[in-house]
């Protein structure tokens, strides 16, 4: 039997034998060129022939293909020499800051370190540091960074902002924030972010793996947590039981900076986690622009936000247009809110409600989810005057609302309607819906653009609340199976 070939020194059939001849060597190729390798062949790597190719030879005679391979054992190797570095009160900036024993002093000092992927930075347990964290893409060699900021121990270290943004993260994936408390000087004073993580990049390439777990964001004057882009943002974010509390505008948004009406998707695949967003006022300075909500996402492509509470938001918020919301979605597409509960949040004009599936969204759910006490609605489907579409195959199912609508009497438990271009394959099933005295309605239904389902849900009106209200009825709005109760007294 003929012995197999051996790949590394056979020479391909049909190949001359004044052709390159092929050696290899741990993988790093050596391409030999005729008639002048033989007289330098001495002991070195062994070829079928029984020659032997020297060393200086192969340094001569290295291909692109064996840098290549260099390159990624160096990269590795890189890798693998991922550093801590410690931030602690008594440390000393002078110092290199890879042990608690010759730690850092300062967040300026980390501000002017750069770092490699998979180190780690870890500010002392339960102590205080003042100063704004701010890290862009100079601070990291390459672009998936994987840098965690975080507390040395169980209790959070406190990250005292006063009155600028907390943290400030620029043009940076593969970023993990978590156990932190990060303060500004309070809603009033403060004029920055809690955490900002913005991609200013003007091209279609998305920043991966941003993740914010177990931290806290209060005291600031515009957001807790803004994730944000020009025009391409994040993809795989992830925020996790975290809380933002006493920010002015909001507590947390993943939003860009794209028109209302662009087709495109800043964000792909985000998940919220388990968080509250609470007492976070609005801004009492009138506004176009929609503030003191807890939750926002806007320009999303694949969400999930569930297990949240958002709760006595927008008590300042003064926007005669557009207020507030505790949890809700707009310009998104297949994001799911759930298990989640909205309660007791507020306006000083319009909205103010419980959850919201909002202008230029398609196939977005509401679903197991509990609004009550809001002085605005429960449930709102709504889309505005310039969005690109009315909304596409939106749902709303197995919900609960109670209580609310408390404000405005011309809102309601559920209230949709559209400014703007028709919305289309509505879905609301299985919801129960409690409005009382208070409201003219439970369930308001402006339905002259409005098409789709509205069955086998139960809404009750309390006193002069009927149970529900449909003007300019629509032949494409199919509402049926429904059960509507009404009694003659205030609850």
């Amino acid at each position: 039997m003929k012995e197999p070939a051996n790949p590394a020194t056979e020479r391909p059939a049909g190949t001359p034998e004044t052709s390159s001849a092929i050696y290899r060597w741990v993988g790093v190729r050596v391409r030999s060129s005729p008639g002048g390798t033989t007289e330098r062949l001495t002991p070195g790597i062994r070829k079928d022939n029984g020659f032997r190719l020297s060393v200086s030879s192969l340094r001569s005679t290295l291909t692109i293909r064996s840098l290549a391979y260099a390159f990624v054992l160096v990269a590795s190797m890189l890798q693998s020499a991922a550093s801590d570095y410690y931030v602690t009160t008594t440390g000393n900036d002078s110092s290199d800051g890879l042990s608690p024993a010759s730690a850092w002093r300062s967040i300026s000092r980390v501000n002017r370190a750069r770092f490699h992927a998979g180190d780690s930075i870890k500010f002392e347990s339960g102590s205080r540091f003042e100063g704004n964290l701010h890290l862009d893409s100079s601070s990291m060699p390459t672009e998936a960074s994987g840098l965690t900021i975080t507390s040395g121990g169980s209790i959070p270290a406190v990250l005292s902002a006063g009155l600028g943004t907390g943290i400030q993260l620029l043009n940076l994936g593969g970023i993990t924030l978590s156990n932190l408390v990060v303060e500004g000087a309070g809603s009033a004073r403060n004029t920055g972010h809690g955490i900002l993580c913005d991609n200013t990049s003007k091209t279609r390439r998305s920043l991966t793996n941003l993740t914010v777990v177990g931290v806290t964001a209060k005291g600031f004057g515009v957001l807790g947590l803004n994730i944000t882009a020009l025009r391409t943002g994040f993809e795989h974010v992830r925020i996790d039981h975290c809380a933002f509390t006493d920010n002015r505008r909001g507590g947390m948004e993943v939003a860009s900076r794209l028109p209302y009406d662009d087709p495109s998707y800043a964000h792909k695949d985000v998940e919220v986690r388990d968080c509250q967003a609470y007492s976070n006022p609005g801004d009492p300075k009138p506004s176009r622009d929609h503030t003191g909500s807890g939750i926002v996402l806007y320009h999303v492509d694949g969400g999930l936000v569930t297990g949240c509470k958002a709760w006595d938001n927008g008590t300042l918020g003064d926007n005669r247009i557009a207020g507030g919301v505790g949890i809700w979605v707009y310009a998104s597409r297949h994001v799911t809110i759930e298990h989640c509960e909205s309660f007791s949040n507020h306006t000083r004009g319009r909205d103010g409600g419980g959850f919201d599936i909002d202008g230029g969204c398609e196939s977005c759910v509401l679903q197991y989810n509990y609004s009550h006490d809001n002085d605005g609605p429960g449930f709102m489907l709504y889309s505005y005057p310039y969005a690109l579409f009315g909304g596409r195959n939106n749902i709303v199912r197995f919900n609960l609302s109670e209580n609310d609508s408390r404000k405005n009497r011309t809102y309601a438990g559920l209230w949709i309607c559209t400014d703007g271009q028709p919305m289309t394959g509505v879905e609301i099933h299985e919801n129960t819906v409690i409005t009382g005295d208070w409201a003219d309605q439970t369930v308001f239904i402006h339905a002259r653009q409005v098409q789709g389902k509205i069955h086998h849900n139960t809404f009750v009106g309390r006193g002069r609340a009927i149970p529900i209200r449909i003007r300019d009825a629509h032949p494409g709005m199919q509402i049926f199976d429904n059960k509507e109760w009404q009694n003659d007294s205030a609850p």
